[in-house]
């Protein structure tokens, strides 16, 4: 029974827990090599159940009664995993170091291979792939266990994603995952298929990828494993925003938040905060939006840190190991006082060698997270202040860029205009054409009015099928001819690659200070009269302020 549980704990968690349980009722009957099997099995058992501290009382253990060789490496191993789900990068480091003592020269092949993937796995979550690569690539390509075999599957899978890896490469992974699956190591063939599935949204084949995973979800359900559920389903919800269903996301980044993940899977838990703030930032619901948008800057901060937290411990580990190993060669030789002291005086060198080239990794590696930290807070930045669909300004932004104009202009008195327009029929296309089409035609419309104004004219939209440009040290009758070229330039639209034809139309109102003064609701609410006579005259065309003494009506209308 001792050997069924140990090949059942990875394949069938349900079918061990059985067996475990019924052993550890037979512990006193057991010998003491079948004993020491059993505190192994079970500090297993613990560990998948949440007693991760007394799991690891039981594989310290097994490691000090030293009874069986192989126990005992395979207590190792399972020390340095639990500290990385655990996110002590550095005592799983530390542990790490000792499969190279030499005590266990003897063990089995297929356990070394195994330690040599799960130093690889934690080098790659420690954001070092290009170390981890380096260690998979020194590995056999065959090798003895099928379940070390999937593990380095789901690992190329990761590290292709990460380094560009090629739609044949990817071919070979989703190959070797299903074969997995089918060989009981269900979890890591769906491990592989995620960065498959993200290898396709990155090259716009993102009908492929969810297809995938939809046909895929209920099994990944099943393996009731929350690390990967959560991940199945953040990657789902970025399908779907890459998809324009903003609703799916939402549904799926909030379905991925409620699974409890370790620290070393946390990237599911970031990438869902940014789909939920994208997603609600598409649906207009701008304090959702910020709200996600500061936890995931919070959480890509702590996991950064994490990450390069993880990158020194593993630099310092390594400098440790290299250091008591020098330590006990020299013990080991017997030199007279001279050579004692010139060897003394090496190692010190050596050792300010070291320490010089640690400190240098540190300062590059702070840099680089300097850097990293600076390149997201401009995305961040840009993402605030740009309507993701249309590629013209957010709401938001264009509210604090019109208060500031207002504000700068009204002590020397120039003029300041707002023109609002608005698409006609728009529902219509929608309803006929459908939303892509839509989509297309709000993103078409706000690239030509970008393109009509002026330099320091500002366009923005406002919501829906709604836009505003202001104009900035410009009088009426100027805001008059930008919005008339405005339209014209929608007018002239071609809606052929939207996938129909249709005529595409919009009815501008314009007002400026000099007629409302410098407040922005009253220029607004001026400019909306305005637009509701272009719409009251036909569409398609420019109507001034009712306020404004020259108030004329231009286009040709619908």
């Amino acid at each position: 029974m001792l050997e069924k549980a140990y090949q059942l704990r990875t394949r069938d968690f349900s079918e061990f827990r059985k067996i475990i349980k019924v052993l550890k009722e037979k512990e006193e009957s057991l010998d003491w090599q079948s004993r020491n099997k059993l505190d192994y099995l079970w500090a297993f058992y613990l560990s998948r159940t949440g007693s991760t501290e007394e799991a690891i009382e039981y594989y310290h253990k097994v490691i000090e009664n030293d009874v069986e060789l192989d126990m005992s490496f395979n207590s190792l191993i399972s020390l340095v995993n639990l500290n990385l789900l655990k996110g002590e990068t550095e005592q799983a480091f530390i542990y790490a170091t000792n499969f190279n003592d030499e005590k266990y020269a003897a063990v089995d092949s297929d356990l070394k291979e195994t330690a040599a993937l799960l130093v690889a796995y934690t080098l790659l979550k420690s954001g070092l792939p290009g170390e981890a690569s380096e260690l998979v690539k020194n590995i056999p390509e065959q090798l003895a266990q099928e379940r070390n075999e999937c593990v380095r599957n789901a690992m190329l899978s990761e590290l292709y994603y990460y380094q560009g890896g090629l739609d044949a490469d990817y071919k070979k992974i989703v190959k070797k995952a299903d074969e997995c699956k089918a060989s009981g190591e269900a979890i890591l063939g769906y491990i592989a298929k995620i960065y498959f599935a993200k290898h396709e949204i990155l090259n716009d084949r993102n009908i492929n990828a969810l297809k995938m995973m939809v046909s895929e979800l209920e099994d990944v359900i099943s393996t009731k494993y929350d690390n990967l559920v959560a991940q199945w389903y953040s990657t789902l919800a970025e399908v779907w925003l890459d998809n324009n269903s903003h609703e799916h996301a939402i549904r799926y980044a909030e379905l991925s938040l409620g699974y409890d993940v370790d620290q070393s899977h946390i990237e599911s838990k970031v990438l869902s905060l940014l789909i939920l703030s994208k997603a609600y930032f598409i649906a207009e619901k701008y304090d959702l939006a910020y709200k996600y948008m500061d936890e995931y800057n919070e959480l890509m901060k702590s996991s950064q840190r994490n990450k390069l937290t993880s990158a020194v411990a593993y630099y310092s580990a390594q400098l440790k190991a290299e250091e008591s190993a020098r330590q006990i060669e020299s013990l080991n030789k017997k030199l007279s006082l001279a050579d004692l002291e010139s060897q003394v005086a090496k190692v010190e060198a050596e050792n300010n060698r070291l320490y010089l080239s640690m400190a240098l990794i540190v300062v590059c590696m702070l840099i680089l997270w300097v850097y990293k930290t600076k390149l997201h807070q401009l995305r961040l930045k840009k993402q605030v202040e740009v309507d993701a669909l249309t590629g013209v300004l957010s709401r938001r932004y264009f509210s604090e860029c019109f208060e500031k104009a207002l504000v700068s202009a009204q002590p020397a008195q120039q003029s300041v205009s707002f023109v609002l327009f608005d698409l006609d029929h728009f529902k219509r296309i929608n309803d006929s054409y459908g939303h892509p089409a839509g989509d297309w035609v709000l993103k078409a419309v706000g690239e030509v009015c970008s393109s009509s104004g002026r330099r320091a004219d500002l366009v923005g939209r406002l919501g829906g099928e709604e836009f505003g440009i202001l104009l900035p040290d410009c009088d009426m009758a100027n805001a008059t001819r930008v919005a008339e070229q405005c339209r014209l330039a929608i007018e002239r639209i071609d809606s052929t690659p939207a996938g129909a034809k249709f005529q595409i139309t919009a009815s501008f109102g314009v007002s400026a200070s000099s007629v409302v003064g410098y407040d922005s609701r009253a220029l607004i609410v001026d400019a909306d009269k305005a637009l509701y006579l272009s719409k009251k005259h036909g569409r398609n065309r420019v109507t001034l302020s009712p306020n404004y003494d020259n108030s004329v009506i231009l286009g040709a209308g619908i």
